[in-house]
């Protein structure tokens, strides 16, 4: 059930990295964004009712399952604002608080499980979740183009791919180098893509952040 939930949340993500890059209208991904942020609130709690005592693999299955709480009240942010047309300065702090804490679970990945995958995916979503804070809060609308492009390329391989292997069995055959390899390929494609757009293509107004899922809002 959790890596279905991942793969909407993969699909949620490269909506509204497009919602940034100006593709795709904010209003037009809100429904999908609540409804991913409503998906990602109930099965985490359906999954812990599952857990049962107070040893050490109970708390494990928690660090594994409370994080999706991350992504789900980042998206229903997004979907809220998008149609309300709240400030966006709001969801931004909640993106910095949301870096400290991917920074945090990346830790608990490296050392605790023993997870390199897990681990610097983790890093690529606090990598991201801090461009947020920077564009949503500090009105650094410089880097829109770019955090869109980020959020569009790792909706593809930290998210979307890893629920299709994990779901097929495949994804602890993918070898640790694989996931240092694809973060330098990220931030490279996306600062690639996002000196290629035009000037007037790379300035976002206030008005386009009212309408973005951003500017409601990710994980």
């Amino acid at each position: 059930m959790g890596y279905a939930v991942l793969l909407m949340i993969g699909g949620t993500l490269f909506v509204n990295g497009l919602s940034v890059l100006g593709v795709a209208d904010g209003k037009g991904v809100a429904v999908y964004n609540i409804f991913t942020g409503i998906l990602a609130t109930v099965t985490p709690f359906y999954l812990l009712t599952q857990v049962k005592g107070a040893d050490a693999t109970a708390f494990d299955t928690v660090l594994a399952v409370a994080p999706m709480w991350l992504f789900a009240l980042t998206f229903l942010w997004v979907g809220i604002n998008a149609l309300t047309g709240h400030n966006p300065t709001g969801v931004g702090w909640y993106c910095l608080w949301v870096a400290f804490l991917a920074v945090g679970f990346s830790l608990v990945n490296f050392i605790r499980f023993d997870a390199v995958p897990e681990g610097i995916i983790w890093l690529n979503w606090a990598f991201l979740w801090g461009l947020f804070w920077a564009l949503l809060a500090l009105g650094q609308t410089r880097l829109a183009t770019f955090t869109g492009w980020v959020a569009v390329i790792q909706s593809v391989w930290t998210v979307t791919l890893q629920a299709f292997l994990a779901m097929v069995g495949g994804w602890a055959d993918v070898p640790d180098w694989v996931f240092v390899a694809l973060t330098a390929v990220t931030v490279a494609l996306a600062l690639v893509l996002a000196a290629r757009s035009r000037p007037e293509e790379a300035v976002v107004d206030n008005r386009r952040l009212a309408d973005s899922h951003v500017s409601v809002a990710a994980p």
